[in-house]
């Protein structure tokens, strides 16, 4: 079975809203966009950089496999887009949450953002673990670097967005 053109559909209508709220709110002036750094600076910074490049290509290699595999069975791809659903709606409040929280300093705040980014690395994971259950039968290949390309998603949403930015944020 192929992935749903519908599915296709609602995630990039979905992925569309995400960087309309980004660009709303970093378009919101007070430099913004530097505060939700925190205190990351200099070679940190560049690394982010390069992992957030890396991450997009991640994504776009999932969904370029989701588009050439005929493999996937109805449950497996349901919850393939239930899992990148979550992550981009998730992802829809961090940045109006970390605003708030710069304004406000509020404990709330921290932990609705921890949360929120808590629960995006697990919907990443989530996602690898779909991609493994994939039973491919003819892009073997290409599932075995859109699986690599997941696993890299879950270590930047969980290791760099998670554990590295919210010590450096808060």
């Amino acid at each position: 079975m192929k992935f749903e053109r519908n599915y296709f559909i609602i995630i990039s209508l979905l992925g569309a809203i995400l960087l309309l709220t980004y660009f709303n709110f970093i378009q919101s002036g007070k430099n913004n966009d530097e505060l939700l750094w925190g205190r990351i600076k200099n070679n940190l910074r560049k690394m982010y950089y390069g992992s957030m490049f890396l991450t997009i290509l991640s994504f776009l290699t999932i969904l370029y496999y989701l588009y050439i595999t005929e493999s996937l069975d109805y449950n497996n791809s349901l919850q393939i887009l239930i899992t990148i659903s979550a992550i981009i709606i998730l992802s829809m409040f961090w940045m109006p949450l970390s605003l708030k929280y710069i304004t406000f300093q509020l404990d709330k705040y921290k932990a609705l953002i921890t949360a929120i980014l808590l629960f995006v690395s697990i919907a990443s994971l989530l996602l690898s673990i779909e991609i493994y259950k994939i039973n491919e039968k003819k892009y073997v290949l290409q599932k075995n670097i859109a699986f690599a390309a997941a696993i890299y998603f879950f270590f930047h949403t969980f290791v760099l967005d998670t554990i590295i930015w919210t010590q450096h944020f808060f």
